[in-house]
């Protein structure tokens, strides 16, 4: 499993209990209204659901600064690019879904916003290694979202402008590829506050590099 280096005081664990009591969610703020909300009142209430997956960056004492959800879905054959459907069975096909992610507003700025799609690909790489799926979709709440993700190799979702997808083959891909040459590059991602999905190649790649741990820590 591909690691995230996070800066000194931040990890990441699953929303729930933390020392015996459940995480502060109340302050959450991202400046995406409906990013904060989920957070609040939905998260958790899907989570115990069995619906979704919510993991929370955590600032010590006890300070959520982050958060992402990953779902299972699923996506018609004929929604796929034809280059993919041609090798695949006409059918519903499962995906994972990167569903809400939020950065709170005084974490903005810092470095984190790359490193939480990072944690949340690396999540969706492990996950497809045990349970397969064809690819990881989103829908993005702005077209600054929208060029963010792409810049992940996220492609768009023919007939759905709004909705990205990033096959298997291409995260297995980045995932070995960032792995080879962790620690190797200094460029930093864009960062975006939050965006949210309702479902469940490019040339502009953005290395996740930066953010890997090496090898000799990643059992850490």
């Amino acid at each position: 499993m591909t690691s995230i280096l996070w800066p000194e005081g931040f990890s990441v664990e699953p929303l729930g209990r933390l020392h015996k009591r459940l995480h502060k969610r109340s302050d959450f703020f991202s400046g995406v209204d409906a990013v904060d909300q989920w957070l609040k009142t939905g998260a958790r209430q899907s989570q115990e659901k069995r619906l979704s997956v919510t993991r929370v960056l955590v600032k010590t004492p006890d300070c959520i600064a982050g958060f992402y959800t990953l779902a299972m879905g699923e996506v018609s054959f004929d929604e796929l690019p034809h280059e993919m459907a041609r090798r695949l069975s006409a059918t519903l096909l499962p995906i994972v879904t990167l569903a809400w992610l939020g950065l709170a507003k005084p974490y903005q700025g810092q470095g984190l916003g790359g490193r939480l799609p990072a944690q949340a690909l690396s999540d969706c790489h492990s996950t497809g290694l045990m349970m397969p799926y064809v690819a990881v979709c989103l829908d993005c709440a702005s077209r600054n979202a929208k060029t963010f993700y792409q810049l992940y190799d996220f492609q768009e979702l023919p007939g759905h402008p709004m909705t990205l997808m990033l096959p298997w083959n291409l995260l297995e891909a980045m995932m070995k590829r960032e792995a080879r040459v962790s620690g190797k590059r200094d460029r930093m991602p864009l960062q975006m506050p939050g965006f949210n999905s309702r479902s469940g190649h490019s040339q502009g790649f953005r290395p996740i590099s930066p953010f890997l741990k090496p090898e000799s820590e990643a059992g850490v």
